[in-house]
Protein backbone atom coordinates (compact mmCIF):
# COMPACT_ATOMS: atom_id res chain seq x y z
CA UNK A 1 0.00 0.00 0.00
CA UNK A 2 1.27 3.05 -1.17
CA UNK A 3 0.52 7.15 -0.11
CA UNK A 4 -0.73 8.64 -2.58
CA UNK A 5 1.41 11.56 -2.30
CA UNK A 6 0.64 13.77 -5.50
CA UNK A 7 -3.31 13.59 -5.07
CA UNK A 8 -3.19 14.60 -1.50
CA UNK A 9 -0.89 17.59 -2.14
CA UNK A 10 -3.36 18.46 -4.72
CA UNK A 11 -6.44 18.31 -2.63
CA UNK A 12 -8.20 21.56 -1.24
CA UNK A 13 -8.22 21.08 2.76
CA UNK A 14 -10.87 22.81 5.02
CA UNK A 15 -10.43 23.64 9.09
CA UNK A 16 -13.39 21.46 10.34
CA UNK A 17 -16.16 23.92 12.49
CA UNK A 18 -18.87 22.49 15.50
CA UNK A 19 -21.22 24.45 17.14
CA UNK A 20 -20.61 23.99 21.09
CA UNK A 21 -24.18 24.15 23.07
CA UNK A 22 -23.18 26.55 26.18
CA UNK A 23 -27.19 26.11 27.75
CA UNK A 24 -25.55 27.95 31.09
CA UNK A 25 -23.92 30.86 29.70
CA UNK A 26 -27.62 31.39 27.41
CA UNK A 27 -27.70 34.68 28.97
CA UNK A 28 -24.99 36.03 27.23
CA UNK A 29 -26.01 35.35 23.70
CA UNK A 30 -28.72 36.96 21.73
CA UNK A 31 -29.44 34.04 19.92
CA UNK A 32 -28.74 30.45 20.72
CA UNK A 33 -26.39 29.70 22.90
CA UNK A 34 -23.26 27.90 21.04
CA UNK A 35 -19.96 28.29 20.58
CA UNK A 36 -18.22 28.07 17.29
CA UNK A 37 -14.93 26.84 17.38
CA UNK A 38 -12.57 25.28 14.99
CA UNK A 39 -9.79 22.60 14.36
CA UNK A 40 -6.14 24.43 14.64
CA UNK A 41 -3.41 23.26 11.70
CA UNK A 42 -0.24 22.47 12.96
CA UNK A 43 1.12 26.17 12.56
CA UNK A 44 -1.39 27.20 14.74
CA UNK A 45 -1.29 24.57 17.25
CA UNK A 46 2.59 25.43 17.87
CA UNK A 47 1.84 29.20 18.38
CA UNK A 48 -0.50 28.18 20.84
CA UNK A 49 2.08 26.08 22.97
CA UNK A 50 4.90 28.82 21.73
CA UNK A 51 2.47 31.58 23.37
CA UNK A 52 1.28 29.65 26.37
CA UNK A 53 4.72 28.93 27.73
CA UNK A 54 5.72 32.98 26.74
CA UNK A 55 2.61 34.27 28.73
CA UNK A 56 2.25 31.98 31.31
CA UNK A 57 3.99 34.22 33.94
CA UNK A 58 1.65 37.23 32.77
CA UNK A 59 -1.57 35.25 33.03
CA UNK A 60 -1.50 36.03 36.82
CA UNK A 61 -1.74 39.87 36.11
CA UNK A 62 -4.32 39.74 33.98
CA UNK A 63 -6.86 37.44 36.20
CA UNK A 64 -6.09 40.23 39.07
CA UNK A 65 -6.95 43.51 36.34
CA UNK A 66 -10.32 41.10 35.54
CA UNK A 67 -11.17 41.04 39.25
CA UNK A 68 -9.81 44.84 40.02
CA UNK A 69 -12.76 46.21 41.46
CA UNK A 70 -13.38 43.37 44.13
CA UNK A 71 -11.02 43.41 47.46
CA UNK A 72 -7.51 42.29 48.36
CA UNK A 73 -9.38 39.04 50.05
CA UNK A 74 -11.42 37.70 46.93
CA UNK A 75 -8.40 38.53 44.48
CA UNK A 76 -5.90 36.66 46.15
CA UNK A 77 -9.01 33.67 46.69
CA UNK A 78 -9.22 33.73 42.79
CA UNK A 79 -5.19 33.59 42.39
CA UNK A 80 -4.98 30.43 44.57
CA UNK A 81 -8.14 28.73 42.85
CA UNK A 82 -6.93 29.29 39.02
CA UNK A 83 -3.26 28.62 40.58
CA UNK A 84 -2.24 32.17 39.39
CA UNK A 85 -0.67 32.95 42.81
CA UNK A 86 3.26 32.53 41.03
CA UNK A 87 2.39 31.47 37.68
CA UNK A 88 -0.88 29.81 35.75
CA UNK A 89 -0.89 26.18 34.93
CA UNK A 90 0.52 25.45 31.72
CA UNK A 91 -2.77 23.83 31.44
CA UNK A 92 -4.45 26.57 31.25
CA UNK A 93 -2.01 29.17 29.95
CA UNK A 94 -2.35 26.71 26.65
CA UNK A 95 -6.19 26.00 26.73
CA UNK A 96 -6.67 29.73 26.52
CA UNK A 97 -4.16 29.80 23.85
CA UNK A 98 -6.41 27.23 22.29
CA UNK A 99 -9.70 28.87 22.92
CA UNK A 100 -8.37 32.27 21.24
CA UNK A 101 -7.06 30.71 18.03
CA UNK A 102 -9.56 28.46 17.79
CA UNK A 103 -12.95 30.53 18.31
CA UNK A 104 -14.73 31.28 15.22
CA UNK A 105 -17.96 32.80 16.59
CA UNK A 106 -17.84 34.71 18.71
CA UNK A 107 -14.28 36.22 18.45
CA UNK A 108 -12.04 35.04 21.89
CA UNK A 109 -9.23 37.30 23.18
CA UNK A 110 -7.31 35.97 25.96
CA UNK A 111 -8.86 38.23 28.52
CA UNK A 112 -12.44 36.88 27.22
CA UNK A 113 -10.97 33.23 27.35
CA UNK A 114 -9.47 34.18 30.96
CA UNK A 115 -12.82 35.47 32.30
CA UNK A 116 -14.41 32.29 31.19
CA UNK A 117 -11.63 30.09 32.47
CA UNK A 118 -12.53 31.76 36.16
CA UNK A 119 -16.39 32.37 35.75
CA UNK A 120 -17.20 28.85 33.83
CA UNK A 121 -14.70 26.49 34.55
CA UNK A 122 -16.76 23.49 32.84
CA UNK A 123 -17.86 25.38 29.44
CA UNK A 124 -13.84 26.47 29.29
CA UNK A 125 -13.01 22.88 30.03
CA UNK A 126 -15.54 21.87 27.08
CA UNK A 127 -14.53 24.34 24.53
CA UNK A 128 -11.12 23.77 24.35
CA UNK A 129 -11.41 19.61 24.43
CA UNK A 130 -14.13 20.23 21.24
CA UNK A 131 -10.89 22.50 19.97
CA UNK A 132 -8.41 19.64 20.16
CA UNK A 133 -10.77 17.05 18.78
CA UNK A 134 -11.56 18.65 16.01
CA UNK A 135 -7.33 19.40 15.73
CA UNK A 136 -6.80 15.33 16.14
CA UNK A 137 -9.13 14.81 13.43
CA UNK A 138 -7.06 17.02 10.78
CA UNK A 139 -8.82 19.46 8.11
CA UNK A 140 -11.44 18.54 6.23
CA UNK A 141 -10.82 16.93 2.33
CA UNK A 142 -13.17 18.92 -0.21
CA UNK A 143 -13.36 22.42 -1.41
CA UNK A 144 -12.93 25.29 0.70
CA UNK A 145 -15.88 26.62 2.81
CA UNK A 146 -18.04 29.25 0.36
CA UNK A 147 -17.92 32.71 1.24
CA UNK A 148 -21.49 33.58 1.61
CA UNK A 149 -21.16 35.30 -1.97
CA UNK A 150 -23.34 33.63 -4.30
CA UNK A 151 -21.88 33.64 -7.94
CA UNK A 152 -23.39 35.35 -10.47
CA UNK A 153 -25.19 33.99 -12.92
CA UNK A 154 -23.99 34.53 -17.18
CA UNK A 155 -25.95 36.22 -19.34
Amino acid sequence: MSFKAKEFKKTKFSYRTEAVPLPDLKDWFDGPPEWIVKGLSGNELAHCKEMAARNRKTIGSLIETLVSQQSEDAVETVKCLTGTDGSAPMDIALRAELLVAGSVEPPCDIALALKLNMTNPIEFQMLTRRIEALTGMGYAPGKSKPSGIEPTSEP
